[in-house]
């Protein structure tokens, strides 16, 4: 048996756009905040990156489910 979904792309789309906006506007907060502090480059960048990252990831898991709603109230 084969189990079809059908994949919403607008949804994934918009998801795409909102974490890579995300990931960059977290990012260039702490690395800017971080360089405050007069650390070096390379550690800034791996200690933002991994910030961004996590935090990232918590934000899509509450905004996720939230935008295929959105979607799917449109079809």
């Amino acid at each position: 048996m084969k189990i079809e979904k059908k994949v919403n792309y607008g949804s994934l789309i918009v998801k795409y756009i909102i974490t890579v906006l995300l990931f960059a506007v977290i990012y260039s907060l702490i690395a800017v905040l971080l360089l405050s502090f007069s650390l070096s480059p390379a550690i800034t960048n791996v200690i933002a990156a991994a910030i961004a990252v996590i935090s990232m990831m918590n934000l899509m898991k509450i905004i996720g489910p939230w935008i295929d709603k959105r979607f799917e109230k449109n079809e």
